[in-house]
């Protein structure tokens, strides 16, 4: 567990430094700097650059979580589709022996019958 934590944290870590870079990156190329702080001390009675910090913050936050989610949600949608999976097969082979059940024979000789209809083009 402490381990998945460590991983996590890593990965958070990279997630916000590559933002970061990206974020300078935009800010050196379209030359920004200047005009935020051009823009804070203009309105310095709104305390627009509170505003801008709060707004990054914000920011980053918001993607941590994003990101944060989607690896969350994905790591479910592959467990689901393993138990699912898992039930199939449970469903055909008994688990004890392995063997085939019943169900798998029916649907196998299902699947050659609508194979060989439509091969010979049999309407169903």
């Amino acid at each position: 567990m402490m381990s998945l934590l460590r991983r996590r944290d890593i990965r958070d870590a990279t997630v916000i430094f590559g933002i970061t870079l990206i974020a300078f990156g935009y800010a050196e190329y379209y030359d920004i700097s200047p005009k935020v702080f051009q823009l804070a001390l203009d309105y310095a009675n709104w305390e627009v650059d509170n505003l801008i910090l709060m707004s990054v913050v914000s920011s980053i936050a918001l993607i941590i979580y994003g990101f944060r989610r989607n690896q969350d949600l994905s790591h479910e949608i592959r467990a689901r589709r393993s138990a699912e999976l898992e039930a199939r097969n449970l469903a055909r082979h008994d688990p004890l022996t392995g063997l085939p059940k019943r169900r798998f024979f029916a649907e196998s000789s299902m699947n050659v019958f609508t194979a060989s209809a439509t091969r010979n083009g049999w309407p169903f």
